[in-house]
């Protein structure tokens, strides 16, 4: 196996597990939002506390969506920069050779 074949392999790893963490998180924070919609669901009348406990919710869950897929891109981008010193580093390897 070559150098390009083996650094493919590690990116695209990276990247297959940076994907799989945020739809992990993702699903995670979407159940927990359910989880309390659904308890809200079960009382028989609907107050304004209740309603404005859903809208809590439903900005709750917005901001972590939006805040996790922000870590997601720095994460991205990190993962980039890596690569980058790395290809660096064995190009400069490959160069002095």
């Amino acid at each position: 196996m070559d150098e390009d074949t083996t650094r493919y392999e590690l990116s695209a790893e990276g990247q297959s597990r940076l994907e799989h963490a945020e739809q992990a998180r993702h699903a995670k924070i979407t159940r927990r939002a359910k989880h309390g919609r659904d308890k809200l669901d079960q009382h028989p009348q609907p107050t304004p506390k209740m309603e404005a406990a859903r809208q809590r919710l439903s900005d709750w869950e917005r901001r972590q969506h939006e805040k996790h897929s922000q870590d997601v891109q720095k994460a991205r981008e990190e993962l980039a920069r890596v690569e980058e010193t790395v290809q660096d580093k064995l190009d400069k390897k490959s160069s002095a050779a």
